[in-house]
């Protein structure tokens, strides 16, 4: 069994959901993992990452990283609540597709709500992993069990977020 003696990496998340209840996952395609019967996938999760001494704070983070992981903005990005929706230990995954328990993250994993139809990354070539998948094949991408956990605990909240701002979007554009 393998000590952890690190410290966590201090790490952000989005997870984004759209009008049609998708989820925006990233594959890493750096972190490639072969199944028994020989088939290789990638590793997929929500766009998360490091933070850096450019972000201002873990929320910022989030959205730096996103941007990067996706190559897109997308849309409209309403990110109502400033606390996370979770904040959970994961761990990389080796070339092998093992959890790495070595470093540990601590990810701070916020909700967002896009109003944008259709998800295109500007640079496919650079870019190609970034997708929608529908919230209840959500568990059927993503491997981690760590990001499946997250995912599981702030299903709910992400539904209840999308209702929050689009009442709040209908409520703004009647006004107007």
């Amino acid at each position: 069994m393998v000590s952890i003696e690190k410290e966590p990496i201090p790490s952000a998340g989005l997870a984004v959901i759209d009008e049609e209840e998708r989820i925006l996952i990233v594959a890493k395609h750096h972190f490639k993992v072969e199944t028994d019967d020989g088939s290789v996938h990638l590793t997929k999760g929500f766009p998360k990452g490091g933070v850096d001494n450019t972000d201002k704070n873990h929320r910022d983070a989030a959205i730096r990283e996103t941007l990067e992981e996706t190559g897109a903005h997308i849309g409209q990005v309403f990110i109502p609540r400033r606390k996370a929706l979770v904040t959970y230990t994961n761990y990389k995954i080796d070339k092998n597709g093992e959890l790495d328990l070595r470093q540990p993250k601590q990810i701070k994993l916020f909700g967002a709500y896009t109003t944008q139809k259709k998800f295109i990354p500007p640079d496919r070539e650079k870019h190609p992993y970034a997708s929608l998948v529908q919230l209840e094949k959500f568990a059927n991408h993503v491997k981690n069990p760590h990001d499946r956990e997250a995912f599981e605990a702030i299903a709910e909240a992400l539904l209840e977020m999308r209702k929050e701002v689009r009442k709040a979007l209908k409520k703004n554009k009647m006004t107007m």
